[in-house]
């Protein structure tokens, strides 16, 4: 810690080197050594070259991001085990319920577990298979799930191919399901730097993979479902019949086989969240620690109690994984959080690392240090591009919060 300390002291000098280790240029070590030089988080870069409001605005954003995305998993808990498993329990049972499961996992020091990690990313891959292949199905098989009155295939439902008033919505859920901004300093470090060349392309290729994914499963099931489509679509599937009546002549075997899939694909989000909530809670939980380092002195002298460093991060850890819980009782609109995320997003994901190209490329030059790094892109790494994506997404946020507004006042 403290040579990651000097390092950040002698970089808020903004010299030649320092410039380079923090563009990227230097602090390499040898084409094989792996996470040389210090790790500059989007937080500590934002210090550096936006100043100190800068880094307390993308800190506050990624925490209400962060806040939003925990009140989006416990919506969606409670939602599944709703739709599935317990109709009719009032909303604080399922709070209780879940909080009991997640709050001491959120509490405790979690450890990556890779074989588990596997085995939800193999599960995650066959809901949406059947999700899409099931909406697929139901177009040329199924008039029944989707109240269709058409007469022969395809079971298409009325719905508009272009509707603006849903265009935060929908700008919002991608912006949340795609971003990972804030993670790419530290995904990066660790590599050596032959492998680091090539992560425009790996990033690249992700993104249009899980886009492509969600393109496919949204159009399908808006085009089977319409406006029968649920907020969260694996509660679409809660009474799937797959196009068969009850009284259908089918054998048990394959009666089994479907009713299994449409159970993963219902509870298998409830239970994802299981995994997923308390990892993004103990995040927060420790960024809020280290954005409070005089949070014992304060409580000491205050309040007059000595708590110590554990206690201190156990707290930050309940006040992380806490809040959203109680939120969910009161914000059961699942769009409306994602909206919320969208706002959050755009700061964490378009306008802070527009701004810190910026600003740094300007750092740069007037040190006569090349802002051209290894990961720079002919067509992405240019001041025009910065600005296109300044202006673009300073509209989407004015669409955004007018659609909330709106929403809340119709």
């Amino acid at each position: 810690r403290s040579g990651r300390a000097r390092a950040l002291s002698n970089l808020e000098v903004l010299g030649p080197d320092e410039l380079a280790v923090a563009v990227g240029n230097g602090g390499g070590g040898s084409e094989e050594e792996e996470g040389a030089g210090p790790c500059l988080e989007i937080t500590e870069l934002s210090r550096m070259f936006l100043g100190g409001p800068g880094r307390t605005a993308y800190q506050a954003a990624l925490v209400g991001l962060m806040y939003v995305g925990l009140l989006a998993y416990a919506q969606v808990f409670s939602q599944t085990l709703a739709a599935q498993l317990m109709h009719g329990v009032p909303k604080f049972l399922l709070a209780v319920i879940f909080s009991v499961i997640v709050v001491p996992l959120s509490c405790a020091e979690l450890r990556e577990q890779i074989n588990v990690q596997v085995a939800m990313s193999l599960l995650r891959f066959a809901a949406i298979f059947i999700i899409v292949f099931g909406a697929m199905y139901g177009i040329y098989k199924d008039p029944i799930d989707n109240g269709s009155t058409t007469i022969a295939p395809p079971y298409i439902a009325e719905v508009k191919y272009v509707d603006p008033s849903g265009f935060g919505l929908m700008f919002s859920t991608v912006l949340f399901s795609q971003l990972f901004q804030h993670s790419v300093p530290g995904l990066i470090h660790p590599l050596a730097r032959t492998h680091k060349v090539k992560a425009p392309q790996v990033f690249g290729a992700a993104l249009m993979t899980t886009a492509s994914i969600y393109l496919v499963l949204g159009t399908t099931c808006s085009m089977y479902f319409g406006s029968m489509t649920e907020t969260a679509i694996n509660t679409n599937f809660s009474e799937f019949s797959w196009g068969l009546l009850p009284s259908a002549n089918i054998d048990e075997f394959h009666r089994l086989s479907l009713t299994l899939c449409t159970q993963l694909v219902v509870l298998f989000p409830g239970l994802d969240t299981l995994s997923v909530f308390p990892l993004i809670a103990n995040t927060l939980g420790s960024n809020l620690h280290s954005a409070s380092p005089s949070f014992k002195k304060v409580m000491r002298q205050r309040f007059g109690l000595k708590i110590s460093t554990r206690q201190t991060i156990l707290f930050w850890k309940l006040a992380s994984s806490v809040p959203p819980i109680i939120l969910s009782l009161v914000l059961t609109d699942l769009s409306m959080t994602f909206k919320f995320a969208g706002i959050f997003g755009i700061y964490v994901a378009f306008i802070t690392p527009a701004l810190l190209f910026w600003k740094s490329t300007e750092a740069c030059k007037q040190n006569q240090v090349t802002p051209k790094t290894i990961y720079s892109l002919a067509f992405f790494s240019n001041l025009c591009f910065v600005v296109l994506v300044l202006v673009v997404s300073s509209v989407f946020l004015v669409i955004v919060v007018y659609q909330i507004v709106q929403a809340y006042c119709s």
